[in-house]
């Protein structure tokens, strides 16, 4: 894996305290050859009072790194998924007749 994690979600810990997820704006390598990187929040953290939506960590409090690319292609993968479950579905057959004019009746009890 690459020193550079820009544009990639990971999970760190802050300040050996506070866990964090977010998207990975810059990478960089600093003075002494330690490689840091600024992290967009997903969720804004408050650190001794202050408010934070980004935070600078040195590359060893990254935990995991998930790529942009197969979190795109799972969700991908699981919208084809669920448009298949709609189309096998007694509502997907529904709403086809109600376009096509010929409802379906439906006996509903009310109380």
């Amino acid at each position: 894996m690459s020193w550079s994690l820009e544009g990639l979600n990971v999970s760190a810990v802050y300040l050996d305290q506070f866990p964090i997820s977010g998207t990975v704006a810059l990478s960089r390598v600093q003075y002494g050859g330690q490689v840091c990187h600024t992290i967009i929040l997903d969720t804004p953290l408050v650190v001794y009072g202050s408010l934070r939506d980004r935070v600078i960590i040195d590359h060893s409090q990254v935990n995991r790194v998930r790529d942009n690319n197969s979190v795109n292609q799972a969700l991908q993968q699981l919208a084809e998924d669920n448009a298949q479950e709609i189309i096998d579905s007694d509502y997907h057959l529904m709403v086809q007749q109600l376009m096509a004019g010929q409802p379906e009746y439906i006996e509903t009890e009310w109380d």
